[in-house]
């Protein structure tokens, strides 16, 4: 479906060139081609066609279905259409929430019921969210973007020294903020400060320290 950009590939062998259409594949047809526009509610109302067209249509039929409607029942598009059409009712209370993307819409129907309960109960999705600042936000577990602002340093340690140095600096800020410092990787760091103690003398209780 070109007016939906859909971003599929049609490879339907013609079963029905010359077929006259039963009623039941043109009522698909028709209200397929009639939701065929990119909207959040007719994103959801072509999700659910295709679910239901594939339950009540004869293998033979839902094939003549899709040749019409011009996807391939084998393709990509026909299945995360018809994964929309089975979460439709989730998005149902929230319409005006959702992003006007049928590709995010889709992304949203994979999620698991808490993870979609977690955006809709932080106000994190809006109509202008995109799926990656959405994903971001469960994978962080963080606020909503426009309740906080987060700050992102990168300084590389290329020695023991240097590395002990920058943990205690930004350890410190980390405490007065109340925030965690996250490390690239936690076993060379925590090398890095077992050889940076090697030049010190330690005192008899710090005599058997061994790496974590």
């Amino acid at each position: 479906m070109e007016n939906m950009s859909l971003e599929q590939s049609v490879a339907v062998t013609p079963v029905a060139t010359s077929f006259q259409l039963s009623p039941a594949v043109e009522q698909y047809v028709e209200r397929y081609r009639y939701y065929a526009r990119n909207t959040v509610e007719s994103i959801l109302k072509l999700g659910e066609t295709v679910l239901e067209a594939e339950a009540k249509l004869s293998r033979l039929e839902i094939m003549i279905f899709c040749q019409e409607v011009g996807i391939d029942h084998n393709g990509p598009t026909f299945r995360k259409l018809r994964k929309i059409g089975q979460q439709a009712a989730r998005f149902v209370p929230v319409i005006d929430r959702v992003p006007n993307s049928w590709t995010t819409v889709y992304e949203l129907a994979k999620l698991e019921n808490d993870k979609f309960e977690t955006l809709v109960n932080s106000k994190a999705l809006t109509a202008t969210a995109t799926m990656k600042e959405l994903r971001a936000f469960i994978d962080d577990g963080a606020k909503a973007p426009s309740d906080t602002v987060s700050f992102t340093l990168t300084v590389k340690a290329k020695n023991p020294a240097q590395a002990v140095e920058i943990d205690r600096a930004l350890g410190a800020v980390g405490d007065q903020f109340g925030s965690k410092v996250r490390v690239s990787n936690q076993e060379l760091l925590d090398r890095f400060m077992i050889d940076a103690l090697d030049g010190f003398d330690l005192d008899d209780e710090f005599d058997n320290l061994e790496a974590a």
